[in-house]
This record gives structure tokens, C-alpha cells and sequence, in this order.
């Protein structure tokens, strides 16, 4: 486990699974655009990521209506097929 695993693992309930931050995905996106002080350069600055316009584009993609059906009900499941595994 990395050592970001480790850090969330500790802070969150239930440890670490990315499935579980996936409803923060909007958040994300909009905090880094924020703190992206050059956003026409290609190139991410010190302590920033390029990372959001990524998932920006998987969302144009997929389409918001249907990033927002995947939250509400086919996430809840994968979560909960997630936690059927780890007890078995």
C-alpha cells in the first residue's frame, strides 16, 4: 500500500477504496482548476496537477446526466459488492 493509502486509511472509515471517492469527482475537478494558476500551459506547476481536465473529459464523454444515474445507482451497488468480497 502506498503512502497515500496508508494516510486515507487511517483518517476514513472503513479504509481505503477508490470507489468511495469517486462522488467527489466534481469537487476535484473544480478545487484544481481553481489552484491551476497557468491553465493554458501544457505543463502542471509546482504542486498542481493537470489531472482534472482528464476527468473533465471523461465526463464531456460520458455526459453529466449519466455521471450523476452512475452515482446514485450503479455506484451504491459496486461499494456494496466491494464489501461483500473483503468479508468472505
Amino acid at each position: 500500500m502506498c503512502h497515500f493509502e496508508e494516510r486515507i486509511s487511517s483518517m476514513y472509515p472503513g479504509g481505503y477504496h477508490p470507489l468511495r471517492f469517486i462522488p467527489f469527482v466534481l469537487d476535484a475537478i473544480s478545487n484544481a482548476r481553481k489552484i491551476d494558476f497557468n491553465q493554458n500551459h501544457y505543463f502542471p506547476g509546482t504542486m498542481q496537477s493537470k489531472v482534472y481536465l482528464l476527468a473533465e473529459a471523461i465526463i464531456e464523454v460520458v455526459g453529466i446526466n449519466s455521471f450523476n444515474n452512475f452515482l446514485e445507482k450503479t455506484l451504491p451497488k459496486l461499494i456494496e459488492m466491494n464489501s461483500k468480497k473483503k468479508k468472505k
